[in-house]
């Protein structure tokens, strides 16, 4: 029996958190990806959003509303997305996309969906930017 994918890039999205959110929406749009609304968003949206590898699309995440279906019920930072989006971009779906995303999200195995290290949303914030010329 062959053994079944690891990821499904049509039923499953990558859930991507980061504390500045608008980079990742930028960088979606950069790499062609299209923005699928949702109607939940007029509860207002998050600092996560669901990317869809295999269809190009990515939907803002809403508190308390589920707007896609996690890979692995787990986040990723935009570093782990960023570097999965390489090996789909040059691979496409197949052993070794399974085998990155493993990789990738064991370290995240038996943690709740947006804990990284050890409790809910404790990656890093960005430091705040000074600005450089004061007046």
């Amino acid at each position: 029996m062959e053994k079944e994918k690891t990821y499904d890039t049509e039923k499953r999205d990558i859930l991507i958190f980061d504390w500045r959110i608008e980079r990742v929406l930028d960088y979606l749009e950069d790499n062609e990806f299209t923005h699928k609304p949702h109607r939940a968003y007029k509860h207002g949206c998050t600092n996560w959003v669901f990317a869809n590898l295999a269809k190009r699309t990515y939907t803002r995440g809403v508190g308390g509303i589920q707007t896609g279906r996690p890979l692995k019920n787990h986040a990723v930072t935009f570093e782990d997305f960023n570097y999965l989006l390489d090996v789909y971009n040059e691979y496409g779906e197949g052993k070794i996309l399974d085998e990155i995303v493993e990789n990738v999200f064991a370290k995240y195995e038996g943690k709740e969906i947006f804990t990284f290290h050890s409790e809910r949303f404790d990656l890093e914030k960005p430091q705040a930017i000074e600005p450089l010329l004061k007046k």
